[in-house]
């Protein structure tokens, strides 16, 4: 065994070249690559990450959404289309209600112009 094998057993399996080029990599076996919302959620940690330490924010490791499959329906029509295809999917497509039926603004969000109504442009 060479000394550069003791030095550099921990370092996974780069090449020697390849490890000296690229500074303080890391691997998280925990997190997949081939899970996109895992990656998004990670992401969204670095991104708060020093909000959060100066107690300007805080995060959350998952939201409402999770992993879990999301539709909104638009219309009567588009509820009626999404429960014939549960039916037709059967067992895995239960599914449940996570907001209003119909779509509201809130009540902090203004409605009016501030602009406001000119009327009609007349030509000159």
């Amino acid at each position: 065994m060479k000394i550069s094998d003791i030095i550099l057993e921990n370092t996974g399996s780069l090449q020697t070249g390849v490890v000296h080029a690229l500074p303080d990599t890391e691997v998280f076996p925990e997190l997949k690559n081939t899970d996109p919302y895992t990656q998004y959620r990670f992401g969204l940690a670095i991104a708060a990450a020093g909000a959060v330490k100066a107690g300007e924010t805080e995060y959350h490791k998952e939201s409402t959404f999770g992993e879990d499959l999301t539709i909104v329906a638009r219309s009567p029509e588009e509820v009626e289309i999404i429960e014939l295809a549960k039916k037709l999917y059967g067992a895995g497509a239960s599914s449940k209600q996570i907001s209003t039926a119909k779509s509201e603004e809130s009540s902090d969000v203004n409605k009016i112009s501030p602009t406001g109504r000119t009327g009609p442009i007349k030509r000159k």
